[in-house]
């Protein structure tokens, strides 16, 4: 009982940071509603959560060196126009639940980007399941949304162009471990902010009237002070006080909350073949999880060398 006690507060931090990313893929549907585009979306929620983050980080501009700060710019461009502006895009193409759904497999596709990076991994049988089942789940969803919805299939590509930009993205990040999460947060998304810009330009102009509307603005703030920013913090303080591990499966929400609320709010269709997809992905990459320890210890700082085995695939 008292454990339960001291984890309570951690895993209610937890659900709120979980919630507050699921519901961030209904929020950006909305905004498009009112006229505005991804790139314009992802532009305004970039500058107010840089300007968040520099209020919190601002002792320290650059990095202690020249390739450090070449390692940001390149997370920035992998993080904003790649990672949220492919995800922006499928938004625009395809139902919320389908993209977070997607975007859920995104970290078996870090463990393949890290796995390709240090050639040292061997595949345990419960990973190679996942990667089976998750396989599967992906053929369903896009029979779902392709043949039974009859949904552009571009949002499909996009939201698994998405999921790979941010394995891309996660692994990149070890290499700059030795600097504090709020400061990375912001040179990331400063560099990310530089880079989204051209998208932006080329970009029909966003609508006056819907900057200026309580609820878009409202929303933008949400965007760029929750899920990017505020959330983070929260999810690591639970990490603290509950443990990692403990929190991990709960992201397994983000793509249920997202599909009940774009079904709530947004009134999209959800089909049984929509949900078993989403099912089996996520049995996949919790099945997938159980095998790539190594990879995880890698992407939390460990060296390779020392996690060292032959990679073998089958």
């Amino acid at each position: 009982m008292q454990q339960t006690r001291a984890t309570l507060p951690g895993l209610l931090l937890a659900l709120v940071a979980v919630s507050a990313w699921g519901l961030s893929y209904i929020a950006t549907e909305w905004l498009y509603t009112q006229g505005l585009g991804p790139f314009a979306v992802l532009t305004i929620r970039t500058f107010l959560a840089y300007a968040v983050l520099l209020i919190l980080s601002h002792k320290q501009f650059l990095a202690d060196e020249l390739i450090d700060e070449a390692k940001f710019a390149l997370l920035g461009v992998a993080c904003i126009p790649f990672y949220h502006g492919l995800e922006n895009l499928a938004l625009q193409e395809t139902n919320a639940g389908t993209v977070a759904t997607i975007m859920a497999s995104a970290p078996l596709f870090t463990a393949f980007v890290v796995i390709a990076l240090h050639h040292s991994f061997r595949l345990h049988w419960m990973t190679k399941l996942g990667i089976v089942t998750v396989a599967t789940g992906m053929c369903l969803i896009w029979f779902d949304n392709h043949v039974i919805q009859q949904l552009p299939e571009a949002g499909f590509y996009l939201a698994l162009g998405a999921a790979l930009a941010w394995a891309c993205y996660s692994a990149l990040l070890k290499s700059v471990h030795k600097y504090g999460a709020v400061f990375m947060a912001r040179k990331t998304f400063g560099w990310g902010l530089i880079a989204v810009m051209p998208f932006y330009l080329m970009e029909d102009a966003a609508p006056v009237e819907a900057l200026t509307d309580p609820v878009s603005a409202a929303l933008l703030v949400f965007l760029a002070v929750g899920p990017t920013t505020l959330c983070t913090l929260l999810w690591q303080r639970a990490a603290r006080e509950t443990g990692a591990q403990q929190i991990r499966n709960l992201l397994f929400l983000i793509p249920v909350i997202a599909m009940i609320a774009g079904l709530v709010i947004l009134d999209e269709s959800v089909t049984f073949i929509g949900v078993m997809g989403a099912a089996m992905i996520l049995c996949g990459v919790w099945c997938s999880d159980l095998g790539m320890k190594r990879v995880n210890a890698v992407l939390a700082g460990a060296d390779a060398d020392a996690l060292s085995a032959k990679f073998t695939l089958f």
